[in-house]
């Protein structure tokens, strides 16, 4: 999220944090249409979005003892 919230605050400095947080969504949404992102419904009414790549080779960047299967 960081990432998104820099590419906010360059492109609208004046931005505060209501809106930058519309923006940040706003950019989820362009780059998943031009399919850097994946997104998809969740039951809760809202999106997820990931990384479309990392998802096809099932990256985990958390804790590796946390995903170990006992």
């Amino acid at each position: 999220m960081d990432g998104l919230y820099s590419v906010v605050k360059q492109y609208y400095p004046k931005a505060d944090d209501t809106q930058a947080a519309l923006l940040m969504e706003f950019l989820l949404h362009g780059l998943a249409e031009y399919s850097l992102i994946s997104k998809k419904g969740v039951d809760a009414g809202g999106y997820n979005f990931s990384d479309i790549l990392g998802g096809m080779l099932n990256i985990d960047f958390g804790n590796e003892e946390d995903s170990e299967e006992y």
